[in-house]
């Protein structure tokens, strides 16, 4: 578990992959994880030929991937996490558990799509307003030095509009949604198996610091493949 470099990410001639790898560096809960595994799921499940995602199915993701580690095995995603929240009202009105008889890839879809067909709480869409920008932050961490709390999200906004050919964000905002930098979407596609385990990785250590002791977490996060 000490080894930070067992998913090193691969080197790219075009792109800053020392920033992806900085990207959970600052972290107080679990929503930058589930946010870009999530973004990963809709990618490779586009099979990597669309660019924009909206934010609702990005968040559906998310309660998707989280729910097999909070329900299942109920561990703690840290106190003010909302992610926690959420699916215990949605297990609570929609009875979810009872797909869960065995784990499976299709019951994580069928998950996955009961979720979307959910209208979610307001206080779960309001971390929207922050986790898309935070995690796109370290691509212009100069340029954002002595800002106030309540500017960053703008700036960021902005920034990633402006030097999305210059400083290759991961991704550009609208209202709704998030744009792909093509050549992440490229770069993903050819790396998308170390780029996920790293990101898997990453959340691993971070479930662990909240669950110290909960034995053998690295099976009670993702639900077996078979």
């Amino acid at each position: 578990m000490e080894n930070k470099n067992l998913y090193q990410l691969p080197h790219s001639k075009y792109l800053n992959i020392s920033v992806l790898s900085s990207i959970f560096s600052d972290r107080t809960n679990s929503y930058k994880f589930l946010f870009l595994l999530s973004i990963m799921q809709l990618l490779e499940r586009s099979q990597f030929d669309q660019d924009l995602f909206r934010f609702k199915d990005i968040l559906v993701g998310m309660l998707a991937i989280a729910w097999y580690p909070h329900s299942v095995f109920n561990l703690s995603f840290g106190s003010q996490d909302m992610i926690a929240r959420e699916l215990d009202t949605l297990r609570n009105e929609l009875k979810i558990d009872k797909y869960l008889s065995g784990v499976s890839q299709n019951e994580q879809e069928k998950i996955r799509e009961i979720i979307s067909q959910c209208s979610l709480s307001s206080t779960t869409i309001d971390l929207l307003r922050y986790v898309p920008y935070r995690l796109i932050r370290p691509f212009f961490s100069d340029l954002l030095r002595g800002l106030k709390d309540q500017q960053v999200n703008q700036r960021i906004s902005d920034l990633a509009e402006q030097e999305f050919e210059n400083r290759k964000p991961l991704y550009k905002l609208t209202k709704d949604s998030i744009i792909l930098h093509p050549l992440w979407i490229e770069y993903l596609k050819v790396n998308f198996s170390i780029v996920r385990a790293w990101a898997a990785w990453e959340f691993l250590q971070y479930m662990q610091g909240k669950n110290p002791s909960t034995p053998a977490i690295a099976n009670k996060i993702f639900p077996p493949l078979t």
